[in-house]
């Protein structure tokens, strides 16, 4: 009987330890990757500063690129021709990207008529990006870009790899700049505005009543 209870006992103390040090993997696990995202927000910190905000960039021209939406389109850039174009290099993990994404939706459907139009390309995950998206409902297009998102984001003048990154482009295919770092909206808007088609004001009303309605 004894060495029943001694049994019993002593797999009790098993399990709890195994249950213990279970616990405190998953706070060893936990901890490494909090430390991990705050390693990458620290990295983004350092190249936005390496950037100096402002990028330029020796192309002068848009480069013709493809790259599927959140549905497997693929979309080519030449979709929006004509149209004062702004990609916007972001991602998930990265905060002043997240910040700014508000601020460009709401440009998108207060200028989109005016001829603006918004582009997202997301360097990130596809799954990621996907679960992002059914809490955003983005008004503008996401498109993934990984591998071929980052080789273009290089080639549009992002030597650091910093995010976010914009790069603004004219309705005639000219580079007018590109922008590394969180933009702000009097930023967007300066930069945005010589190239917004003008509304059409509404025709002056008259005081008068028709003829027909006339005595």
């Amino acid at each position: 009987m004894k060495k029943f209870f001694f049994l019993f006992f002593l797999a009790i103390g098993v399990t709890g330890l195994s249950s213990y040090i279970s616990y405190q993997y998953l706070i060893h696990q936990a901890n490494a990757e909090n430390q991990m995202q705050t390693d990458l927000q620290t990295a983004e910190e350092v190249r936005l500063q390496q950037a100096k905000l402002t990028t330029p960039t020796s192309v002068t021209r848009r480069p013709d690129f493809s790259l599927p939406d959140l549905q497997g389109i693929i979309r080519e850039n030449r979709e929006w021709d004509g149209k004062l174009v702004v990609i916007n290099f972001w991602a998930t993990w990265c905060a002043p990207c997240v910040r700014e994404i508000p601020m460009l939706m709401h440009f998108q459907r207060t200028y989109g008529t005016q001829g603006l139009q918004i582009v997202g390309i997301a360097i990130d995950d596809i799954d990621a990006v996907k679960a992002f998206h059914q809490d955003i409902k983005f008004n503008y297009p996401i498109l993934l870009g990984e591998d071929a998102g980052i080789s273009l984001s290089k080639n549009l003048g992002n030597r650091v790899g910093a995010l976010p990154f914009s790069v603004f482009i004219d309705p005639k295919g000219n580079i007018i700049t590109s922008y590394a770092g969180e933009l702000d909206e009097t930023q967007l808007l300066k930069v945005i505005q010589p190239f917004l088609t003008p509304v059409n004001p509404l025709p002056p009303q008259s005081d008068t009543l028709p003829t027909q309605l006339q005595s």
